[in-house]
């Protein structure tokens, strides 16, 4: 079946993720009720980004991390009010990791693992009174420097082989207007549509594909279509 052409975007073709490097923008967010007085925010905040960026394994330079004390919490609160009452004297914080990746059911126990070590160790907050969540950040909905982190488009996948249950899927990157797209990895782009259409693979999504010479803009159509 034909694939009618309803949208169009301003796209370029990107080689595999593993082939690929972005930055994964982790930020971690530590709030706990230990009084100011008893921490080195400074060398706290030092150590944990640097426990964030071991565990992820990202260049320390884009981790970003917010560290908030004195905090009204209350965890294991039992219905007796003197409990409550000593409950809240008590140490406890929770952890809040947020990225672009690398958030994923065989990551997250070294994260949580490492992540948890170093703030209960800079807190002094036993290690069975930290919460700590993973959230997994789609690119799209991360912002830098006034700019969204530029986004990944799915557009096809080959077909599902024995050896190959869930094959890989070709992508299509966003770009600014001003930046140039290879013609190799252009003609490579539909090299591998040619290929899905033969092996019945599946074309999720393209209609456009721009090409940038240095000079001038020539809009290229490329009509694609599933067997």
């Amino acid at each position: 079946l034909d694939l009618l052409i309803s949208a169009f975007a301003e796209c370029s073709f990107h080689p595999p993720p593993k082939q690929r490097k972005k930055n994964k923008m982790p930020f971690l967010h530590v709030s706990s009720n230990v009084p100011k007085a008893s921490v080195d925010a400074n060398a706290a905040i030092r150590a944990l980004s640097k426990s964030v960026s071991g565990a992820l394994d990202r260049p320390e330079p884009h981790v970003m991390v917010q560290l908030d004390l004195e905090q009204h919490m209350l965890f294991q609160a039992s219905d007796a009010v003197i409990a409550r009452l000593a409950m809240l004297l008590k140490p406890c914080a929770f952890v809040q990791i947020r990225s672009i990746g690398r958030i994923d059911s065989v990551k997250n126990p070294k994260t949580a693992e490492a992540v948890t070590a170093t703030v209960a160790q800079v807190l002094n907050v036993p290690a069975d009174r930290v919460f700590l969540n993973l959230d997994d950040i789609a690119s799209n909905n991360w912002g830098f420097d006034g700019k969204v982190i530029r986004q990944f488009q799915v557009v096809g996948r080959k077909a599902p082989t024995e050896k190959e249950p869930n094959p890989p899927a070709y992508r299509m990157k966003l770009f600014a207007p001003n930046q140039v797209l290879a013609q190799s990895r252009f003609w490579y782009f539909l090299h591998q549509m040619k290929k899905m259409k033969k092996t019945t693979g599946e074309i999720l999504d393209i209609s456009e594909v721009r090409l940038l010479p240095l000079r001038h803009q020539q809009p290229l159509l490329l009509p694609v279509a599933a067997a």
